[in-house]
Order: structure tokens, then C-alpha cells, then sequence
């Protein structure tokens, strides 16, 4: 997930790397204030917690980051998320073909 949202601030969401840098600093203030650490060296524990309250404090950022991590998981490779097609094997799914790129066999009537 990471990968894919570092890629998407670069580009298509641009106009969210604000609001992470706000996000991300309020998550390590709340960590370190209960914890007395920063996000990236609290136990799992912490970080979990730290995630609740943030999502108590600042529900649009928490969103935000809830939303660009299920795209990344459940969208299409092409778009840098969901490496190697896993969620969808995971739920059984095939990948879908990319508009455009099917192959067709004319003479079954058929795709390919």
C-alpha cells in the first residue's frame, strides 16, 4: 500500500500530499504524547491505537488514507496497487482483461 500511495502523491494526487504531511504529523504527535515515541517506532500496539484516535480527531484524514489504501489493494496493477493480481486471487477472482486488449476468436464467436 505504501508503494502505491507514495506513487499516486506523486502524480494523480498531487493535491492530497498536504494533507498527508498534516495527517502523518498528527499521527506521530498523538503516538508520542501517549507513547512517547514516534508512529514509526511504536509497537504494534501503539500504532493501532494511534489509528483509532486519529481517526476520532481527523475523520477526513483518516478517510482519505482508508480510500487510497483500498484502491491500492483492490484496484488494478496496472495503476501500481494490488501486486501480482493478490487480492483479487485471494477472492477468487480472474483478472479482468483491459478493455481494449482482449482477444477475440472471430470465428467461435467468442473471447479467448
Amino acid at each position: 500500500m505504501v508503494t502505491y500511495i507514495d506513487h499516486q502523491l506523486t502524480r494523480p494526487y498531487k493535491r492530497h500530499r498536504a494533507a498527508y504531511a498534516a495527517g502523518l504529523r498528527q499521527a506521530d504527535v498523538l503516538c508520542r504524547d501517549r507513547y512517547g515515541c514516534g508512529l514509526a517506532e511504536a509497537p504494534a500496539e501503539g500504532r493501532h491505537a494511534t489509528a483509532l484516535a486519529l481517526e476520532q480527531k481527523n475523520r477526513k484524514f483518516f478517510e482519505l488514507v482508508r480510500a487510497h489504501s483500498f484502491e491500492g489493494y483492490y484496484g488494478s496493477p496496472r495503476h501500481g496497487g494490488n501486486r501480482d493480481a493478490v487480492s483479487w486471487r485471494m477472492l477468487g477472482l480472474d483478472e479482468p482483461p483491459v478493455r481494449g486488449r482482449a482477444v477475440y476468436d472471430f470465428t467461435a464467436g467468442t473471447r479467448s
